[in-house]
């Protein structure tokens, strides 16, 4: 690519150097771009733009804006506040400005949307909710706060609220308790209550919003298909108390047949999830008693050579370390899937560490080395760790007389040597990217 041509940067590089310092953060690449062609005409576009970590457009744009205005016109920023007297956004004039700068010092706005129906309604009627915002900010900064406040007026005592929560199912609890901060406090942020209450901003508003409508009894309204009552929530709080809950399908079965016909598996799982979470993390935890010491399944892990029965080992060290973890954490410690663990829980509950470790293999049958071919492997390469497949394939084929083939030998040595020896860090290369490095 062609360097750039035709350009003469006429400031000095001690007046761009001293423009860079005072110049936004925006503009900074502009100048960096003059500075680099200062100090080095040779520069390409491309190169200019890596050096700059920017758009290869960006550069051609400021170029031809150095060399149509000079450094006047490359310093221009023709956003925000420089777009009002575009005929494009002529929606918002100056004049609706200081008309909603006095509306709000004289009647704060309690949200953007009530900013934005006052607005459509008053002076710009298609105005965009995105647009309003945007504008706002450029023009205002911090000088037009709107602090997003929440003011209801609730009628009912402090004595009231609390009964009312006592009584009220836990999915209703944080709408009452919503009620008793207003009642305490009169007024307070919108997402100050949202993050008290550790709920939704959304749902503030639509709590807000029932509660001015229809008071409490319209808030305490809960419209679903398939409403879970008291009455349910007491029989599966009383099968965690007594310990008679198994799973979930037996409830959902026992709840749909008792209770509630029509209600679907998926909205059962989840309100245990939401409402009995602590007692689902004790279930789901995988309580299994190791009855062999550290350092006997330390031992283990050592004399073990298949990769997925050191898994199983280490998940028994972990349960060793902490009894109280649950199977889908312990799944993560060990690296395996949940289902996984499961099954390996249940083969040691089962059989204990002999039916743990005895792996039923599928697929290609597993294959091994007599001992005496395993010693001599382990004799190579322990002199030479560095020897590659091929010359250990080569190797091994002169002193061991049954033969074996290259695959073969090379699953053999990366599954029983991967760890220690450097071997393990020679892979094959691919026929297609040994043909690459030929012709490069």
């Amino acid at each position: 690519m062609k360097p750039i041509e035709g350009i003469l940067i006429k400031e000095s590089l001690t007046e761009l150097e001293t423009l860079l310092k005072n110049t936004p953060a925006h503009i900074k690449p502009r100048v960096k771009m003059l500075i680099a062609l200062k100090t080095n005409e040779v520069l390409n576009k491309s190169q200019l733009a890596q050096q700059l970590d920017v758009a290869y457009n960006s550069v051609s744009k400021w170029l031809a804006l150095y060399s149509t205005g000079g450094i006047q016109k490359i310093l221009e920023m023709n956003r925000g506040l420089h777009n009002f007297n575009n005929p494009k956004f002529q929606s918002l004039t100056p004049e609706i400005f200081n008309a909603i700068e006095a509306r709000h010092s004289r009647e704060p706005f309690q949200s953007y949307v009530e900013l934005h129906e006052w607005l459509k309604i008053n002076h710009s009627p298609a105005i965009k909710y995105s647009t309003l915002i945007k504008y706002i900010e450029a023009y205002f900064g911090n000088r037009l706060s709107i602090k997003r406040m929440l003011q209801l007026t609730v009628t009912e005592s402090l004595l009231d609220l609390e009964t009312l929560s006592v009584r009220s199912l836990p999915r209703m609890k944080p709408r009452v308790k919503m009620l008793i901060i207003l009642r305490k406090k009169g007024k307070i942020s919108r997402s100050e209550l949202a993050n008290e209450l550790k709920v939704s901003y959304g749902s503030i508003l639509k709590w807000s919003v029932m509660y001015k409508t229809g008071g409490v009894e319209k808030l305490m309204e809960y419209k679903r298909l398939h409403r879970i009552n008291i009455d349910v929530f007491n029989y599966i709080r009383n099968r965690f108390a007594d310990g008679t809950f198994t799973n979930f399908s037996d409830l959902y079965r026992e709840i749909k047949k008792e209770y509630m016909p029509g209600i679907q598996y998926y909205t059962l799982h989840r309100y245990l999830h939401r409402h009995f979470h602590t007692e689902i993390d004790a279930f789901t935890a995988a309580s299994l008693p190791v009855k062999e010491t550290r350092q006997e399944l330390q031992a283990m892990l050592k004399k073990t050579v298949p990769y997925e029965l050191r898994l199983r080992i280490k998940m028994l060290m972990v349960l060793k370390d902490n009894p109280l973890i649950g199977k889908t954490e312990l799944a993560i410690e060990c690296g395996v899937a949940v289902g996984s663990v499961f099954r390996w829980a249940s083969l040691y509950k089962q059989g204990g560490i002999e039916m743990l470790l005895d792996m039923k293999k599928r697929g290609r049958k597993l294959f091994e080395l007599p001992v005496e071919a395993h010693k001599l492997l382990e004799k190579k390469l322990k002199y030479n760790p560095a020897i590659g497949i091929k010359e250990l394939h080569k190797w091994f084929l002169s002193v061991y007389t049954e033969g074996i083939t290259y695959n073969k030998l090379y699953r053999y040595v990366h599954k029983h040597f991967h760890d220690q020896l450097q071997v393990s860090k020679q892979l094959r290369v691919p026929a297609s990217s040994q043909a690459y490095s030929r012709v490069a």
